[in-house]
Formats: C-alpha cells, sequence, structure tokens
C-alpha cells in the first residue's frame, strides 16, 4: 500500500512541501476536502522531525484549494523540550493563500509512558446492520467519494459514525488519516439536521490526536452534532476504531442560505 507521502506526491524542496493536490481529493464544494488540507499541513509540519509525535492541529480553511500543485510553508513559533508548535500556510498553485494551520508536537520521552487509560470505544452500541455506502448526488458528483470510499455504519439522533478507506498505510500516518475521516464525517449530521435548507461548508477544523499508532485499512469517525444556532453549528467528532480511540475534535460549520431561500423560517 503507497505511504501518505506517495498518494499526495510529497516533496521536500527550498524550504517548503509540496503535494500534488489531485481533483480526485475534493470534496463537495469543488476544492480540496478540508481533511487532506490539514493533512498536508500536518505531515509538513512534521517534516524531519518524525521523533515527534502529533498532538493537536487547529486547521483554518481560508480558501478553496485548486487542483495542482500546493506549496506549504512552516515557521516555527515554539520548540521547547516537550512541545513544538508549527505555523503553517498552504497555498494552491495559483498562489492563492487556502489554508492556515498550527500543529502541535510533543517529544515522547518527555512523558510518562506508563500512563494508559482503558480502550475508548469509537462507535455506538446502535450499529448499523449494514454499511451504508455514501451515493453520488442527483446531477452533482463529489470526488472524495470515489477516493476514499465513506460508508455510514452507525447513526442515531444527532450523531453519525462514517467510515473511510485513507488509501494509504496509516502506521506511519496516523495523525494524517485522522484528518481525513474527521473532517469527511461532519456532514450527514448537519445535512440530516438542515435537511436541504442550506448549504453546509464547514471552515476549520481542530483536532487532538490521542498519540496511538493504528495499522488498520479503514477509519471510522463518530460526529455528533452539538448545536445549531443563528446558522452556525458545532458539532463534537471522536475518531478511531471499535477498540481504539485516535482522536477527538470539533468543527464548526456555517450554514449559508440556498438561493432564494434566505428570510424563509427555520421550520
Amino acid at each position: 500500500m503507497s505511504t501518505f507521502a506517495d498518494l499526495f506526491q510529497a516533496r521536500q524542496q527550498n524550504g517548503c512541501w509540496t503535494f500534488e493536490l489531485e481533483a480526485r481529493f475534493n470534496g463537495a464544494f469543488g476544492g480540496t476536502n478540508g481533511g487532506v488540507a490539514a493533512a498536508v499541513s500536518l505531515h509538513a509540519a512534521r517534516g524531519d522531525r518524525r521523533e515527534l509525535v502529533p498532538a493537536a492541529i487547529d486547521c483554518h480553511f481560508l480558501k478553496g484549494c485548486r487542483p495542482g500543485t500546493a506549496t506549504v510553508t512552516t515557521r516555527p513559533l515554539s520548540e521547547g523540550r516537550t512541545l513544538t508548535v508549527i505555523a503553517t500556510e498552504t497555498r494552491d498553485h495559483t498562489g492563492s493563500l487556502c489554508t492556515a494551520a498550527l500543529v502541535t508536537l510533543v517529544n515522547p520521552d518527555r512523558l510518562e509512558q506508563a500512563l494508559r487509560a482503558l480502550p475508548a470505544i469509537c462507535v455506538p452500541a446502535d450499529r448499523s446492520a449494514e454499511p451504508l455506502p455514501w451515493r453520488q448526488p442527483t446531477g452533482h458528483r463529489i470526488p472524495l467519494i470515489d477516493t476514499f470510499a465513506p460508508e455510514i455504519v452507525a447513526s442515531s439522533g444527532d450523531s453519525t459514525t462514517t467510515r473511510i478507506r485513507p488509501g494509504f498505510d496509516v502506521r506511519d500516518a496516523t495523525a494524517e488519516a485522522v484528518c481525513i475521516a474527521a473532517d469527511i464525517s461532519v456532514g450527514p449530521p448537519v445535512g440530516r439536521a438542515v435537511s436541504g435548507r442550506a448549504s453546509l461548508p464547514n471552515p476549520n477544523l481542530a483536532l487532538r490526536f490521542s498519540g496511538a499508532r493504528y495499522a488498520g485499512s479503514h477509519l471510522q469517525s463518530c460526529c455528533r452534532l452539538a448545536q445549531i444556532e443563528a446558522g452556525l453549528a458545532c458539532t463534537e467528532i471522536r475518531v478511531g476504531s471499535d477498540e481504539m480511540l485516535l482522536g477527538t475534535g470539533t468543527s464548526m460549520t456555517t450554514c449559508l442560505p440556498l438561493p432564494g431561500s434566505r428570510g424563509r423560517g427555520s421550520g
């Protein structure tokens, strides 16, 4: 199986990183999927610091990233004995600033490795009898559906668990895979609540990683819609497997009026 670097043709040169963000990684709004944008930001921040473990990412999607060669620049904000914080900026092939992120890395040698808690179950007990693959919407193809093969494996009330196939070996890129799974999982619970009354881009993603390495071929992300208020939706996200928690986080969705819908009641 390909590595993350192979899949996205990652190259380090002239003090920055380049990635080939092909159209197959696009989401519903025409640009690179936010999870992929976060993942390449994280990968660039790690750079040659492979002895450090990803602990967190706070990512802002400023503009849709057009398919093609994306360039990620990195700038250390702090390099302490325990934590290193890296700022990243991603520009698409036109030079437009598309994504800005802060990535936190931790030195595992500074941590008490013997401290562990019980395994965290990621998927709710009301697992669906059969996974429900995402289908391409009529008249509008979403490339990431073919690329990551998302399918709903559990759904109840305000939460939905979505399973994806990252398409790369996640053992050395577990946090990158968590970014992709988390972002993709936001759509179903928010979309179900809004029920076609708004367009639903999520302009940011904040994740905290458990530090665990994962060897499976699929990841699942349970996203719960916490609240919608005045057009802003907040979600809570857990990513992992049935017995291993790989990351937790949140995202915000901006519920944008559809053409001709402004001024209607919430119903």
